[in-house]
């Protein structure tokens, strides 16, 4: 922890002392939780001149054009964004950007000056501040920042998707570590594996990210002998996941930084340094040279793709994807009881660079009224893969092995209505911004008094988190409780409702887990008895308790004996928008009889004659909206959401909070609490 803070100290220290630098300019983009500033380091023959602006400038310009041309842009910068340290515990991308920074200002002429005419480099050397220096993978919210691209949830990327829709870089480099795939084939840098995104414009991508890689790469070897260690100096290659491997790295999901700058055009390369040595440093320095060799190098023709990429926007023209692949627009319609949702959803599409219309006259389309004030998004603009793959319902089993989740509707998880057609929109209207949306509600405080189970970070994830961001969200103030304290029984004296959302491995016993996580979990049999007796007495003065999810459900029937149902589970990484049919009770309030549900590692009840059933898995044959089920016909009809009738137990199988994303399922935690 004391390196990752004199790293901190280092980078600051730099800023400041460089703020004269005649090609350097700091610009500050966001604020982390904690409050530090997430500064941006812009480096370009003249900042004042060719920075951030210039480049939202140069966007701006290139797009109105119809179609936009490369004509008389022979001397136009190309802006690089580098992102670093995202995970704080991953400080080799700081101290790569260091490295570049003295590289770039150092040397005055020769390769570094040339690189200046025909780039602006745009470097975020702390993505995570407050995570870098705690030296932990997550923000202080406990969130995994490189996971949080779609709904932005955290400050963090939100100054990072700002910067990224306003400065439109042709080339994102994340810098991560440490990951080694091959064993000669050091490091990794991407183009991945299957499956893609089937919002890419992947023909364009590709031309350009797979030969990049390999120029990187070649670069790296012709520097070999400069590296210190026998492992960087015997390197016969690195790791490029398209050619190199079948699977287990792909970029279907765009919650990572890369694999998102992709959707506003541009080519997303996550890098890996092959280790924390001190080689690592100079390895992606090189990796990152080469690229940029490569760029000047094809410069006029890449610059031609990158603007045919907005150009297939513009005219509705996506040669390589299916011809009803990309509807004609969505219409959005605030109505007195989801006004809120649907402003927070087109606040969140303008935020991402996204157009949006909205109506002077009232009209119909595909004779279905729409009033005059709807928000139309038309896919005649130049972020339409952006503005569909954020607002489509998802793919009914797409195909492949996802490292992540398949599904990610905004519309759908956050409970706003859309039509979605292919007929021209005949409607005046007008294009509109932020600050024609009204301001956000403020949210209200309640009383009871919530605890949930922390996690800590066990197996490289705090799944607590989205479950304290749902409660923050709506309300609550929470404690923290670790697995070991349960067993005092004082330990839930001040508490109203426990909720436990994340592994079941928190309530194993430490030799059944790996050494780096045995410090979350229990020590012995007889603590997992003695947490038992604490949740019995708990409930027993009248306390509730709310099992989330696979893992906590598991651990109520088979540790803490709250429940006798089946608890039956599908593969991990199963995950799904479903139709749940949500049956008259209080837990279902303000939820319609059949409504959607969100699923993540499955999991559903049978045996439940003794108790509650609350909601069920739709049975019907469309009830699988989107996403990746293999079992899904097992569970088609079973009790979802469960309450046991002797005490307050309620055990629901949907993932409610899931990263705190699908809002619109955060009010079943609600009503729980208050049930």
């Amino acid at each position: 922890m004391v390196q990752h803070i004199s790293l901190v100290q280092k980078i600051k220290r730099m800023l400041k002392n460089d703020l004269k630098n005649p090609h350097m300019l700091i610009e500050t983009i966001g604020k982390s939780v904690l409050g530090e500033d997430i500064e941006c380091i812009v480096i370009s023959e003249d900042p004042m001149k060719y920075g951030i602006s210039y480049c939202e400038k140069q966007y701006k310009e290139i797009t109105s054009k119809h179609p936009p041309s490369t004509s008389n842009n022979k001397d136009m910068k190309l802006p690089i964004l580098i992102n670093a340290s995202i995970h704080g515990t991953e400080p080799v991308g700081a101290k790569v950007v260091l490295e570049l920074v003295n590289y770039l200002m150092e040397n005055e002429s020769g390769a570094a000056k040339e690189l200046l005419k025909h780039f602006i480099f745009i470097c975020v050397p702390m993505a995570n501040p407050d995570g870098l220096k705690k030296g932990t993978r997550y923000n202080e919210n406990g969130f995994d920042l490189n996971r949080d691209f779609i709904f932005q949830t955290q400050p963090e990327t939100k100054a990072i998707v700002n910067l990224i829709k306003t400065c439109n870089p042709v080339v994102l480099f994340d810098l991560h570590g440490y990951v080694s795939k091959l064993k000669d084939k050091i490091g990794l840098i991407e183009p991945c594996t299957q499956p893609h995104n089937p919002h890419y414009e992947y023909d364009l991508y590709i031309k350009w990210a797979l030969p990049m890689a390999e120029k990187m790469e070649n670069n790296l070897l012709f520097s070999r002998n400069n590296f210190f260690s026998n492992r960087y100096k015997n390197m016969k290659g690195v790791c490029i996941p398209f050619r190199d491997l079948s699977s287990g790295w792909d970029d279907y999901a765009p919650f990572c930084t890369s694999s998102y700058a992709i959707l506003h055009g541009a080519i997303g390369s996550t890098i890996e340094a092959p280790s924390s040595g001190n080689d690592s440093i100079p390895w992606m320095l090189e990796a990152i040279l080469g690229a940029c060799q490569f760029l000047m190098d094809n410069k006029q023709e890449f610059l031609s793709d990158y603007l045919l990429f907005f150009q297939r926007g513009i005219h509705l023209n996506h040669p390589n994807h299916p011809n009803n692949f990309f509807p004609t627009c969505y219409i959005f319609t605030a109505s007195n009881n989801t006004s809120h949702k649907v402003y927070r959803l087109v606040n969140h599409l303008i935020n991402n660079g996204v157009k949006v219309d909205i109506t002077l006259e009232d009209t119909t389309v595909e004779e279905r009224f729409v009033p005059k004030g709807s928000f139309v998004i038309r896919m005649g603009q130049a972020k339409s893969v952006l503005a569909n793959n954020l607002l489509w319902k998802g793919e009914i089993e797409p195909k492949g092995k996802f490292s992540d989740i398949c599904v990610w509707s905004l519309p759908l998880f956050w409970g706003v209505q859309s039509i979605t057609t292919s007929t021209t929109l005949l409607a005046e209207t007008k294009e509109i911004s932020n600050k024609d949306l009204p301001a956000q509600e403020n949210k209200t405080s309640h009383d009871k008094r919530i605890g949930i189970i922390y996690d800590g970070g066990l197996y490289r994830k705090q799944s607590h988190a989205g479950l304290k961001s749902c409660l923050n969200k709506l309300g609550f103030t929470v404690k923290e409780v670790h697995p070991r304290s349960l067993i005092n029984k004082q330990s839930l004296e001040d508490i109203d409702v426990l909720i436990y959302n994340g592994f079941e491995y928190l309530f194993y016993t430490k030799e059944r887990v790996k050494p780096i996580y045995q410090k979350h979990v229990l020590e012995s049999i007889q603590q997992q008895k003695r947490c038992k007796k604490t949740l019995d007495y708990f409930l027993s003065k009248g306390g509730k308790f709310i099992a989330i999810g696979a893992g906590p459900a598991k651990i109520t029937k088979s540790i803490f004996h709250l429940t006798n149902c089946t608890i039956n589970t599908g593969k991990r990484n199963n995950n799904a928008i479903i139709h749940v049919d949500y049956l008259d009770h209080p837990i279902n309030m303000g939820y319609s009889s059949k409504d959607i549900g969100f699923v993540y590692r499955p999991v559903w009840f049978s045996n439940t004659d003794g108790v509650e059933v609350i909601a069920r898995i739709s049975s019907d044959q469309n009830a699988l909206i989107a996403g990746n089920w293999s079992d899904f016909e097992n569970a088609k009809g079973y009790p979802v959401i469960i309450k046991e009738k002797s005490r307050d137990v309620v055990l629901i199988g949907l993932e409610i909070c899931h990263r705190g994303q699908p809002e619109h399922l955060f009010n079943i935690l609600f009503n729980a609490i208050y049930s």
